[in-house]
């Protein structure tokens, strides 16, 4: 199948919906605001993956299907520089798999990323850019296997592909833009391979990396680890190279697993992330979820410590995709649940983790969806120097195949 993520992700959150318990209104923290409704054709439909911005405002995504070709998209949201909220959708490209017009691939499940120059790339099985002034479409490199990436200020592309590289348990490679044009230069950074037959380190790391401030690239495996259920794991930037730690092994109720959206790091080296999986909640099982950080410890040793412990999914449940984070520390999210009339209760929310000085988090949700407004968010969100958060939703909306929307706080 082509999309097996697509269709778990789908079945999870109709689980969530139709287990929902009594809705419980609560005040919202933001003024909610569609950007653009998809149809479909021509401008697409399903969106999974994170969103991105320049540096006018200007937003960008992909969707998996739709299309002129039925194969998803790259597409732009510019914003009115009048400032009276007007946005302007227009397609970037549109993929056409095997067809006769071309042989690109299919609409990136992960979304794109942004070079400071304001270069667009993605991944489906090749690693493809698309270039301003133009929107060229060119092909970078052929990986034969999906994955996601972050980029460096030298417009270098840091890549996972869950189950490549020379032990088949996963890698991470950068690509280096050539001097004279044409495919980009791979260097495998790490893979992940079996140790005494266990993937200890981690498999399938296929969710975001993220960055600190020393230049250590940190993210989440899919499986593998002590339990089998993931690990958080850093790459170090070492003289020689870069030096895999395990952070924090997923065990699974208390503890959360199956962790999608990668983690955050703040300015002090705390890690963030969220699992849609384990906690106490939901009656026990696999659990409604949870947020967790994990700390570096004076001895040198890592801690997780759980931030949130999802009970049901009255308030949201099961959070997905990545979280973001802003100056002061607060995290936002998406998750399912939260009432509304989708199934008998339960179209999404996106939620804030708040900060406060203690350094103790306090849980607040930001929005309900109610199905024409947007269904089943699975992306996370990104923000803007303002503060304003932007997200997606799978499907729903008026035209049923998914919003962009905005959230000012």
């Amino acid at each position: 199948m082509r999309y097996p993520k697509v269709l778990y992700l789908f079945v999870k959150l109709l689980i969530l919906t139709l287990t929902a318990l009594i809705f419980v209104p609560s005040v919202l923290a933001g003024t909610y605001k569609v950007l653009h409704a998809f149809s479909n054709t021509p401008d697409g439909a399903g969106l999974f993956g994170r969103l991105a911005l320049d540096a006018k405002g200007n937003v960008y995504g992909a969707t998996t299907g739709g299309g002129a070709y039925g194969e998803g998209t790259v597409f732009q949201l510019a914003h009115s520089p009048d400032g009276g909220g007007h946005w302007t959708e227009s397609v970037v490209h549109s993929f056409c798999a095997d067809s006769p017009q071309c042989s690109d691939g299919v609409g990136p499940f992960n979304g794109v990323t942004i070079d400071a120059a304001g270069n667009l790339y993605g991944t489906n099985t090749l690693v493809f850019q698309l270039a301003p002034g133009g929107w060229n479409f060119s092909v970078i490199y052929d990986s034969g296997s999906t994955g996601d990436m972050v980029v460096d200020g030298a417009g270098s592309l840091y890549v996972e592909w869950g189950l490549g590289g020379i032990c088949h348990g996963g890698e991470i490679a950068k690509l280096k833009p050539p001097p004279d044009g044409g495919e980009w230069i791979p260097k495998d950074l790490y893979d992940f391979c079996l140790d005494n037959n266990q993937w200890s380190k981690g498999q399938d790391p296929n969710y975001a990396l993220s960055w600190d401030t020393a230049g250590n690239l940190y993210g989440v495996t899919g499986s593998g680890g002590k339990a089998n259920l993931g690990v958080v794991f850093q790459l170090e930037h070492v003289p020689s190279g870069w030096k895999a730690h395990v952070l924090h092994n997923f065990h699974g109720p208390p503890d959360g697993f199956f962790s999608q959206g990668g983690v955050v790091v703040d300015d002090q080296g705390r890690v963030y992330g969220a699992t849609e999986q384990g906690g106490t909640g939901c009656g026990g099982g696999v659990g409604c979820g949870v947020i967790y950080q994990v700390t570096k410890q004076p001895d040198g040793h890592w801690k997780e410590k759980i931030l949130h412990d999802f009970p049901n999914t009255k308030n949201g449940a099961s959070p997905i995709g990545a979280l973001a984070i802003d100056a002061t520390g607060n995290l936002y999210g998406v998750g399912g649940g939260g009432g509304g009339p989708c199934f008998g209760g339960g179209c999404g929310v996106v939620y804030k983790m708040v900060h406060n000085p203690d350094d103790s988090f306090t849980y607040q949700v930001l929005h309900r969806f109610q199905g024409t407004d947007g269904l089943a968010p699975v992306a996370g969100v990104i923000l803007d120097a303002k503060g304003n958060i932007y997200g997606t939703t799978s499907t729903g909306g008026p035209g049923g195949y998914g919003v962009v929307f905005k959230i000012t706080q």
